[in-house]
């Protein structure tokens, strides 16, 4: 007969692992994104601009950035269920945050790419893009997934019980931090944050699984 406590132990496991899953696949899509995107569209031309945006590239490219912001969130919200008040609040922020943020993905993803195939102009995608309710949706989100990624640090540097797997969540939690102000960069400095985030979910999936482990052990 099975030992009950070790299988309660197994089962508890699982939603550290299953967060970092998601974390690791959010990495991945988020550094996919900047490298696949056109970037012509930063060249200051119309002709570079909807050249961007009529480009196949355009659509998979902010499709994986969607997706990687909603993995990320994913990942913030399974491991709130075994999680601290913070763990809970920033689970709270990245998924509030991550919904408001791919209304405006879905838009550039698939409206402007419409605009650009259809034989629209700048002034087209500038009503889209740049409306005052299309920033407040994405800068609000933005700003939510910025607040998760702090609270989630905070969460695990209060952590003792996991030694120096507590700071395995800054690097995480700089890059939803910087995600807003990174937009502001140049292409080049838009894949080295993208790569960045990549790292910092792995390592954060890392620190969700091996204290977890090291617990199941014992």
């Amino acid at each position: 007969m099975s030992d009950p406590t070790t299988a309660t132990d197994r089962n508890t496991n699982v939603a550290p692992r299953s967060a970092a899953t998601l974390a690791v696949l959010g990495g991945v899509a988020l550094a996919a994104f900047p490298l696949l995107r056109p970037w012509s569209d930063k060249d200051g031309t119309e002709a570079g601009l909807l050249a961007a945006l009529s480009s196949q590239l355009w659509v998979l490219a902010h499709l994986l950035g969607a997706l990687g912001l909603a993995a990320i969130a994913g990942a913030l919200i399974v491991r709130a269920g075994q999680g601290s008040r913070l763990d809970r609040l920033a689970a709270w922020f990245g998924g509030a945050g991550a919904s408001l943020t791919l209304i405006y993905y879905g838009a550039e993803s698939l409206g402007l790419h419409g605009v650009a195939i259809s034989g629209g102009g700048a002034e087209q995608v500038a009503a889209i893009q740049f409306t005052p309710w299309s920033l407040g949706v994405f800068g609000i989100g933005l700003l939510g997934l910025a607040a998760a990624g702090l609270v989630t640090a905070l969460s695990q540097l209060q952590r003792a019980d996991i030694g120096r797997w507590r700071w395995a969540a800054v690097g995480l939690g700089l890059g939803l931090v910087t995600y807003l102000p990174q937009y502001f960069l140049p292409p080049a400095g838009r894949i080295i944050h993208g790569l960045f985030l990549l790292v910092a979910a792995a390592v954060w999936a890392v620190g969700a699984v091996r204290p977890a482990a090291v617990q199941l052990r014992r």
